[in-house]
């Protein structure tokens, strides 16, 4: 998260949707920290999912599993249930409107309208993840049957830099 702290801390990193939040630089690096100590203190070993959206929330989520080094799934709403079956992830992070009343696990609430559910069924040590994985991101897949692209730190590292070369 050295780069996070790199940048003025007052100045606006990011705004939401309707643009009724706003976090700067240092809450958007406070915000990071609380939600990597959540994971942290909650992971035994397995992965996350986010339901992922155009959110403050999805994008803390996101940076806090690189942060804790937790692997993390990137899904949409609709795919969240096949997504839970497939990879038995210990912990959920989705909107409170979007939570389940399954009774999936202990829930904990974060900002900006999200939960994280703490799995109790999934929380083994048989669903260990390979270790340089950082983050599945859902595709549609060209079949119909969705599928994830398994992505180390090296390469998401190497895909920003090519990201920042070419801007």
């Amino acid at each position: 998260m050295k780069w996070l702290k790199s940048h003025p801390k007052n100045r606006i990193a990011l705004i939401s949707d309707s643009d009724q939040e706003k976090l700067t630089y240092l809450d958007l690096y406070k915000t990071v920290k609380s939600y990597s100590y959540y994971f942290s203190e909650n992971s035994k070993g397995g992965v996350a999912l986010v339901n992922c959206n155009n959110s403050i929330s999805s994008i803390c989520a996101y940076l806090a599993s690189l942060d804790a080094g937790i692997p993390l799934i990137m899904g949409e709403q609709r795919s969240m249930q096949n997504l839970i079956e497939k990879y038995q992830p210990e912990m959920i992070i989705r909107s409170e409107s979007d939570a389940s009343n399954e009774g999936y696990g202990e829930i904990s609430k974060l900002s900006f309208g999200s939960i994280l559910e703490i799995s109790q069924k999934y929380k083994n040590e048989k669903n260990k993840p390979h270790k340089e994985l950082a983050l599945m991101l859902s595709t549609s897949g060209s079949t119909g049957t969705s599928k994830v692209v398994r992505l180390s730190l090296a390469n998401l590292e190497t895909n920003a830099r090519s990201i920042i070369k070419y801007l």
